[in-house]
């Protein structure tokens, strides 16, 4: 009860994908509050971090990105695969992350998440993305 929460603002075009897991387990492990707060932009791992946090406020204006991102593979044969059989786990595991963590209907998750998709903050609200779209600033500071 004592705990000052930790408010974190998101304008991000995201990122990588360790760095995005150490990040969602940090926040989700953490007893002090994690209040996200998206200003303009969430974007794949940055949302994904967003939605780790244990309030989520978001402004008017602000968007999140959902989609599988993005890699690149090197090496020998076995190397390559090991690697990608490795992403394809990291990016099904990611599936069922924002499936907990918002209300989003499976089909329609599984019909979006192969493609680019922009979520606008009325949307994010519908779908559980986001507990509130700030009225005031007065609400978050």
């Amino acid at each position: 009860d004592e705990r000052v929460p930790i408010k974190v603002v998101f304008f991000s075009p995201g990122g990588d994908l360790e760095v995005n897991n150490c990040l969602v387990d940090t926040i989700q492990l953490s007893t002090t509050p994690v209040i996200g707060i998206n200003v303009g932009m969430a974007a794949s791992s940055g949302c994904f971090i967003y939605l780790a946090c244990h309030k989520r406020y978001t402004f008017p204006t602000a968007e999140f990105l959902i989609h599988k991102g993005a890699g690149q593979f090197a090496g020998t044969y076995n190397d390559v695969v090991a690697a990608i059989l490795n992403y394809q786990r990291q990016i099904e595991e990611l599936g069922k992350f924002v499936l907990s963590r918002t209300k989003i209907p499976k089909d329609v998750f599984e019909s979006q998440f192969s493609t680019d998709w922009y979520i606008s903050a009325e949307e994010a609200l519908e779908y559980g993305v986001c507990h509130k779209i700030v009225k005031t600033l007065d609400e978050i500071l």
